[in-house]
């Protein structure tokens, strides 16, 4: 089952919660994707550190003891060709602050992607 959080994105005035993403934790890994356009606000991709603290907030997680995937899609890339890039995140952290160093793709499922909504073409 998906649930839904706000992240910020480190550049509006206060921090303004206004990026959407759609996300599960399972097995010590999450798998998130933004809902809200890459035109609207900041895209999953530019603000993953936010992405990653909203959810780790919104679970009550260590986020260091999760591992982080992004499922980019056209919802959030509109002019993205592919219908999805799924990409690991590598991240490392100073204290609790995330920092994602890289996005390595990775393979998804056909569960996931139909648990997100995703139609391949």
């Amino acid at each position: 089952m998906l649930k839904e959080t706000r992240y910020a994105n480190g550049i509006a005035q206060g921090c303004v919660k206004g990026g959407v993403v759609k996300y599960m934790v399972q097995h010590k890994n999450c798998i998130f994707s933004g809902v809200t356009s890459s035109r609207e606000f900041t895209s999953t991709v530019n603000a993953a550190e936010y992405v990653i603290q909203a959810i780790a907030e919104a679970e009550g997680l260590d986020p260091r003891e999760i591992r982080f995937f992004d499922l980019c899609t056209r919802l959030g890339y509109p002019s993205q060709e592919a219908s999805h890039e799924f990409m690991q995140l590598t991240v490392q952290y100073e204290g609790a602050q995330p920092h994602v160093i890289g996005w390595e793709p990775t393979p998804c499922s056909p569960q996931t992607l139909q648990l997100f909504g995703v139609v391949e073409h």
